[in-house]
């Protein structure tokens, strides 16, 4: 109990001396933030001895009066159950950090349990990907797959599997995020999971021991098209990230790679240093790739490329409205030095970095401690002063800073950057829209689907290569059979919309691929699909004259 006083009494007292400083900000939102924050400077106490004396003289009166306030609380509230200390610690420390940005947070013990998880590039659970659909009134969890070498793998869940219940308490009517979590705990702890299987639909019982599930940050790669490298690296900035980046692109080199796209879409940031040794690959010696602007001189740092033989294929860097943070340092040097193209959308617009401090109770704290800088001193932040935290996270930008950049610079190219709202696309290009029709199809094609591929829908079985050596493409999954099945298999017994033949064809293509294949190869198959991954193809050309003009101009 001790310790979640103590840390209660440290969220008021940091909200009372963030108050008192005049720094607060009218937030209106609770909404967590959904992206990684990035470990910055390191957190430390500063100022005179008297500055000292005298806040430790404040901490102590204000302990003594939130204990005095935290027993009136608990002896007389009466609006529903007495709040725990762990409670109002979290209620009071999160309260004093959303008065400051959208990216200051508290984090539970769970929440900061999944941070240092994902810094780590996994996670501790039975390493199995799922989906939730509405069945009837009831919403139900499904295998999508397993990871290689998980418990769930050796187990043999598939594809399909319907999860029960885990000890004996029922999923049923359970959110995804809430079974990930009764999934997830602690190492070598036992789990007894009850599954309907998929290939039966028998039911079975699977004592399983949760173990460290390695979750990559590069997802994939492969030759994508001609001498075309792809590289997937949208999971985030890792501590393993970089030597996952160098080992991808070393094979596409090996197999041929002349350029390359680079996919930073819904990257959410991560690990800065990670982010740094990217760039750095691809910028020469003493090229500088970050700037960090602090509270003091002190906190001010510069990171410079030290590659003395730096990669020089071109470069096609693909973004989106969630490539966030550390993905938009890599966007904002490799474009600031005229390195890459950057294709796609406006990026999210997070360039705070946080502190990250480990708080009693295996929980934790990130605290906003400076800002990034492109190389050529544009701010990457997003204006979050005069919109709500909703609006924020929502991706908004304030009305008074439409079409109006805070910075405008030229690169050595000449060409036109601007700054203080994410980093803008040299070539725009709009994501594939999943319209309602989609959303609503994607239920009874899984079923269907869950069906189809155990052999359940007579005269239907989809034609499935499977290629060696190359990316999957539409041309390896024969499905007309199955389109024309899906509308006698949910007659009378599911609502679906009324979608075009096409429509329908590109769900059950993509549904087909995810039980067919594991998840980064069924993925191969958006490129058919995605008017992204099109437009950097189309944009290779463009990348090559670039690189010609910045080369040039170097010498």
């Amino acid at each position: 109990m001790e310790k979640y006083r103590t840390l209660f009494v440290l969220g008021v007292v940091l909200g009372l001396s963030l108050v008192s400083a005049g720094q607060s900000q009218s937030l209106s939102s609770s909404s967590s933030d959904p992206f990684k924050l990035t470990a910055g400077s390191s957190f430390s106490a500063s100022g005179s001895a008297d500055t000292r004396r005298n806040a430790s003289a404040s901490i102590a009166s204000t302990r003594s009066s939130v204990f005095e306030a935290e027993e009136i609380i608990r002896k007389n509230y009466g609006g529903g159950r007495t709040p725990s200390y762990e409670t109002m610690t979290g209620s009071a420390i999160s309260g004093a950090l959303a008065s400051l940005d959208p990216h200051s947070r508290f984090y539970g013990r769970a929440a900061w349990r999944e941070l240092l998880d994902e810094e780590q590039s996994g996670y501790v659970g039975i390493g199995v990907s799922i989906s939730t659909f509405e069945v009837g009134d009831t919403r139900e969890t499904y295998v999508i797959s397993t990871f290689a070498g998980s418990p769930a793998a050796k187990a043999g869940l598939r594809y399909g599997d319907r999860l029960v219940s885990t000890d004996g308490a029922r999923i049923a009517g359970l959110t995804a995020s809430e079974v990930r979590e009764v999934l997830r705990g602690v190492e070598n702890s036992s789990l007894i999971l009850t599954v309907e299987r998929a290939a039966t639909l028998h039911t079975e019982r699977f004592s399983l021991r949760r173990s460290r599930i390695e979750q990559p940050t590069v997802r994939d790669s492969y030759i994508i098209e001609d001498s075309v490298g792809y590289i997937d690296l949208s999971e985030g900035f890792s501590f393993t990230t970089y030597t996952e980046f160098d080992s991808a692109l070393r094979k596409l080199k090996r197999l041929g790679a002349t350029s390359l796209v680079l996919d930073l879409r819904g990257n959410p940031g991560g690990i800065v240093e990670q982010a740094v040794k990217v760039a750095e690959r691809f910028l020469p010696a003493g090229t500088l790739i970050l700037s960090q602007q602090g509270r003091t001189r002190q906190d001010d740092r510069e990171w410079r490329s030290a590659n003395r033989t730096p990669e020089t294929m071109p470069v096609v860097l693909l973004v989106d409205r969630d490539t966030a943070s550390a993905s938009e340092i890599v966007a904002g040097a490799l474009q600031d030095n005229d390195r890459a193209l950057v294709v796609g959308e406006k990026t999210f617009g997070k360039g705070l970095v946080q502190s990250v401090i480990s708080t009693p109770g295996q929980t934790g704290i990130t605290l906003t401690a400076a800002r990034y800088l492109t190389p050529s001193g544009r701010s990457i932040q997003r204006d979050y002063t005069s919109i709500s935290r909703y609006e924020y996270f929502g991706g908004r930008t304030p009305a008074d800073a439409i079409d109006r950049p805070y910075v405008e610079v030229k690169t050595n190219a000449g060409r036109r950057m601007v700054g203080g709202d994410g980093i803008h696309p040299d070539i725009e290009s709009q994501s594939a829209i999943f319209s309602d029709i989609e959303r609503r199809l994607s239920a009874p094609v899984f079923l269907f689907v869950r069906e189809l591929l155990n052999a359940r829908i007579d005269g239907a079985t989809p034609s499935v290569n499977r290629p060696v050596g190359r990316r999957l493409t539409r041309a390896d999954l024969d499905i007309r059979a199955a389109v024309d099945a899906f509308g006698r298999f949910v007659e009378g017994r599911i609502a679906v919309p009324n979608a075009s033949r096409k429509q329908l064809e590109e769900a059950i293509v993509r549904e087909v691929a995810r039980g067919s294949f594991p998840s980064p190869t069924a993925d191969q198959l958006a490129v058919d699909l995605d008017p992204q991954i099109k437009k950097a193809l189309g944009s290779v050309a463009d990348a090559k004259r670039l690189l010609a003009l910045a080369s040039a101009d170097a010498r």
